[in-house]
């Protein structure tokens, strides 16, 4: 059981990660922004109040 709780983390968590990668690497201008574009730029953002991070966003996202 623990082995297979293992697994489906791992992949869910390399899920997580193409998705951010995806966001990150986006230079579309004219794409419609959705909630990971607006976390991806909070975390990006040095003057905003909070700290957002990428274990943060994949917490979100689940």
């Amino acid at each position: 059981f623990t082995k297979r709780m293992k697994a489906v983390n791992k992949a869910f968590d390399n899920f997580f990660e193409k998705i951010i990668d995806e966001h990150l690497q986006s230079k579309d201008e004219y794409r419609t922004k959705d909630f990971v574009d607006v976390m991806v730029g909070i975390m990006g953002s040095a003057e905003s109040q909070y700290r957002i991070e990428r274990s943060n966003i994949k917490a979100i996202i689940l």
